[in-house]
Order: C-alpha cells, then structure tokens, then sequence
C-alpha cells in the first residue's frame, strides 16, 4: 500500500461558493425593501456585505497555502484574545439592543463571540492532541473545564445564549471524538447544563424569550413559520415575498431563511439543508484522512460549528426552539460570522491538501 497526498477539496469549495452566492441573492431580496424604507440604496446591504465577503475570501485563499500545523501551537494566543474581547465587549462596550454583543472600530461593528467559537475549537484540539494520554485523568481536563466556563459565562453575561449553547455542544463533541472518558463528558454536560439554566432564570432577557416559547407567544417565530407555510413546495417566487415587507423582524440576519424559503418553497429549502449537510459530510471526511490528530480534530471541529450554526438557525425559524440570534452561515447579512466562517473553509481546505488517501 502507497500513501499519496490529495488534492483541495473541490466539493467543499464549490458548496461554500453555492451558499455565499444564494446568500447574495437573499440579503438583496430580504432586505431591499428596509433598505428604501429608510431612504438608502435598496443595494445597501447587499453592498455592505462585499466588504466582509471580499475580506474573508481573501483570508481563506492565504489560509488554504498556510500549513494548519501552526494554528496549533498559536491556538492559546489566539484563546487569550478572544476571552480579552468577550471580556471588554461585556464590561466597556455600548448596549444595542439591550445586549451587549458588538465591538464598534471606525464605524465598524465586530462582534467577538463569533471569534471565541474558531478560537475554541482551535484551543481544545490542539489541547486534546498534545495530551492524549494525560486526558484521561480528571485533573487534566480542568484547563478544559475552566476555559469552556470562562467563555460561557462571558458570552451569557453579553447576553448570548445562542452562541454559548453553540460552544457547549461543540466542546462536549469534540470532546467524545478526542476519546475522552464518557464520565467526565457526563460531569461537564450537567455542570454547564446547570450553569446554562441558572444564568436563564435570573436574565430577564433570555427568561422572557423562553416562557414566550413555551407558551408560543413568539411574535417573530409566528411569522416566521408563518413565511415557510407560505412558500409552499416550490415559493412564491424571488422578490415576491409579502412577510418580509412588514411582519417578519430582521429578515436579512435572523430570519433569512424564513424569509428565503417563502420564496423558494420546499424545495429550495431542503437544497439549502442539503449543502449544509454536505458540508459537514465533506468536513467529516477531510478528518477521517487528515495526517494528523490535530488536523482530524480540527477538520470536524470547524465543519461542525458551522453545520451546528445551520441547524440552530433553522430549527429557529422553524420554531422548533427558542429564538437565539445565531446567523445562517455564509447566507445572514453580517460581517463577523462571514469572516470566520470563511477563515475555517480556508483551515479546512488546507487540511484537505495535506490529507493522505491509501493507493493500492
């Protein structure tokens, strides 16, 4: 048997290409009717969008020549960074909205959660490679405790509960993946579970939006749900929409695919899920043949994040659970998740390059 390197994952390119196109379409056709009611450009957003699509394709191009060895040994630098902007974003940022989420730099807005999630991921393979054996005693996997609370308890004080429920299910499956014992994942599941809990009793905020859910007092998912009945099988066509005009909140970040599915129906719903999922199958086969634990590790790590994002978002305006704010990636109006979504292709697909396939 003969090992040869493969090549660049075309699929995985072709199918992020695919999205940022249908997400193109979709901003311009959510949003340009908010564009003009208030008196800009109904390009606006969908010009607005270029900047972080044109900056995070540019970063995955170089990242996709870099070797991701790298990004293992920087991972606790850039893990420090991202606990230092959640920290200032919580204590020194302005609210918008009531929360305070966003970073404002010469008029733009960066939002640091969407960094903690590829910084995490980054962090906890590197962390689970170097240590493999030493894992599975308990006291080696308190760096992983307190550095998930950490990031937790920072993105709930935002409030976030969206990206921190995110992080959660992704430490805990990388966790499983990384062979760590069934036990302590246990231990760790209840203490954040717990932690998850208690934090949304006593947040007004994220107590309101549950109850609502429950009682199905959802302003949003009402119309939400109510724009994917609509669509029907096929849509009612591009731009022809009616909920986005004046029912629908934030049918451009959201509730994009809501608004999208009412114009594309069934059917164009389920291709979008169809590409995420082919996303993800790609992300698990680029680990299954990555040379390294660390590469594996990282492969499902950053296609799982992005694949996760996907279902939260869905599952939302499908009023399947309660209201988070999490983005559609590749597809929401919104630079932050754009970029990082774009940096992990790039990751993603210069683990691909260096993957080893068996030859007979």
């Amino acid at each position: 048997m003969e090992q040869a390197k493969k090549g660049l994952d075309v699929t995985l390119l072709l199918v992020t290409v695919t999205l940022l196109l249908l997400g193109l379409l979709a901003i311009y056709s959510s949003s340009s009717f908010h564009a003009i009611r208030s008196k800009d450009n109904s390009l606006f957003y969908i010009v607005n969008q270029l900047r972080p699509l044109f900056i995070g394709g540019l970063l995955a191009l170089i990242l996709s020549k870099i070797n991701y060895k790298i990004w293992g040994k920087l991972s606790p630098v850039f893990l420090l960074f991202a606990l230092f902007l959640l920290f200032y974003v919580v204590y020194f940022s302005k609210p918008i909205n009531d929360v305070q989420r966003w970073i404002k730099i010469g008029g733009v807005s960066i939002q640091p959660s969407e960094f903690a999630k590829i910084a995490i991921i980054l962090w906890l393979s590197y962390y689970l490679t170097r240590y493999r054996e030493k894992i599975k005693r308990l006291c080696w996997l308190l760096p992983v405790v307190l550095v998930s609370s950490a990031v937790i308890v920072l993105l709930i004080l935002e409030p976030s509960f969206g990206v921190a429920f995110t992080i959660c299910l992704s430490v805990l499956i990388l966790m499983f993946v990384g062979e760590v014992k069934m036990k302590y994942i246990i231990i760790f599941t209840g203490l954040v579970g717990i932690m998850l809990l208690l934090s949304m009793s006593k947040t007004p905020y994220a107590k309101t939006r549950f109850d609502n859910y429950l009682s199905g007092e959802v302003y949003q998912v009402t119309q939400s749900m109510q724009a994917i009945g609509s669509g029907g099988i096929f849509g009612v066509g591009l731009g022809q929409g009616k909920e986005k005009l004046f029912f629908l909140p934030y049918p451009h970040t959201d509730f994009i695919f809501a608004s999208f599915a009412e114009e594309i129906g069934l059917v164009g719903s389920i291709l979008i899920l169809g590409l995420f999922s082919i996303f993800f199958l790609r992300g698990i086969r680029i680990s299954a043949h990555a040379p390294t634990k660390f590469g594996s590790l990282l492969a499902f790590g950053l296609s799982l994040n992005i694949f996760l994002s996907a279902l939260l978002h869905i599952g939302v305006a499908s009023g399947l659970i309660p209201t988070t704010g999490i983005p559609l990636p590749f597809i929401s109006y919104g630079g932050s998740s754009l970029v990082v979504n774009l940096v992990s292709v790039g990751i993603l697909l210069n683990i691909s390059k260096q993957g080893k396939v068996l030859n007979s």
